[in-house]
């Protein structure tokens, strides 16, 4: 996705994982959401679409949504939202009391076929890359240590409350970046994107309140 030129158009597709973690864990799990959630959650993606809908990046081709990047935005959504899914299917199904026990024994199972399966694909469509980044350790290291303290964090989530809940209000990793832009790097900030912050902002305080 990160290649093509309808780039943000495949992200605005991505963000709509929510809804769908929310349909699949009622599928796999029998986890629902009440009513009252499920229109903050809903209110939340409505901002992060009015975020995610920036003007189409120049030189793009085609449709602005029936293009690869589209499939590919709502592939990701729907692998993302069954994986949050699944990862906490996982961490119920594990017999020790101590969650942090729990999310970490999923999260090894995770990162350890994660591992297997990048490993396995490098060496073969991208021979010498491993190589590359075993070069450049002294600036990866941070990247997957801060990493792997993000995703233990979503997995401790995932194994205290339904993965829908986390997921929507994950969202606001979306408010801190803007704030990062606007406060730090001195980025202004379109109207079209106060707006959608401010329908994603009412929507974290509604979850927080309703949970």
């Amino acid at each position: 996705l990160f290649q093509q030129r309808n780039f943000t158009i495949g992200i605005t597709f991505k963000k709509v994982e929510v809804l769908l973690a929310a349909g699949f864990g009622l599928l796999f799990l029998g986890e629902g959401v009440s009513l009252p959630a499920l229109g903050a959650i809903s209110l939340g993606v409505l901002g992060v679409l009015i975020i995610s809908d920036a003007p189409q990046v120049a030189g793009s081709e085609g449709p602005r949504f029936f293009n690869k990047a589209t499939a590919l935005g709502l592939s990701c959504a729907v692998l993302f939202g069954a994986c949050a899914v699944f990862y906490r299917g996982a961490t119920l199904h594990i017999s020790a009391a101590d969650v942090f026990a729990r999310s970490s024994v999923t999260l090894m199972a995770a990162i350890s076929m994660q591992f297997l399966g990048m490993a396995f694909y490098l060496r073969w469509r991208e021979p010498g890359q491993i190589t590359e980044v075993i070069r450049a350790w002294r600036v990866a290291i941070w990247v997957g240590l801060l990493s792997l303290l993000g995703s233990l964090a979503w997995f401790t989530a995932f194994t205290l409350q339904n993965a829908a809940y986390v997921k929507a209000l994950g969202q606001v990793e979306i408010l801190a970046s803007f704030a990062i832009s606007v406060c730090v790097f001195g980025e202004k900030m379109r109207r079209s994107e106060a707006v959608g912050i401010a329908f994603l902002s009412v929507s974290v305080v509604l979850l927080i309140l309703l949970l």
